[in-house]
């Protein structure tokens, strides 16, 4: 009996120090969570969306092939280029919203949004 009240206690002090849910890079559990993050975040009735990255190197996790970072790309209807930026930290994607760019490297009127709800997994991995 008290191997199993420390068994149990053991699993339980384990899976409280969990950080949390991750993602793996190329799944489609990570695709979701990544749609799920714009969505929250970029109204793209305003902004266009024009580049979306997402990276499994947190300079702690190398090679883990667990989604750490996404950043998202966007331009208003003035010519204002966003970057908005999500790390993985303690389990949870957060974020200190969007910078603004200095720079107006892309046009609203002369670009094409990309449709962040059609990620998909690339068909062949290259190494």
């Amino acid at each position: 009996m008290k191997i199993a009240v420390a068994i149990v206690v053991a699993a339980l002090s384990l899976t409280a120090c969990g950080s949390g849910e991750t993602f793996p890079m190329a799944s489609e559990e990570g695709l979701s969570k990544i749609r799920e993050l714009v969505a929250e975040h970029v109204d793209t009735s305003k902004y266009k969306i024009y580049e979306v990255e997402w990276r499994e190197d947190n300079r702690d996790r190398q090679l883990e092939n667990i989604l750490t970072s996404i950043d998202v790309y966007y331009i208003d209807a003035d010519n204002n280029n966003y970057h908005l930026a999500f790390q993985l930290t303690n389990g949870k994607f957060t974020t200190d919203g969007p910078e603004q760019n200095d720079r107006q490297t892309n046009s609203y009127a002369c670009s094409t949004p990309v449709s962040y709800t059609h990620l998909t997994l690339p068909t062949k991995l290259e190494v």
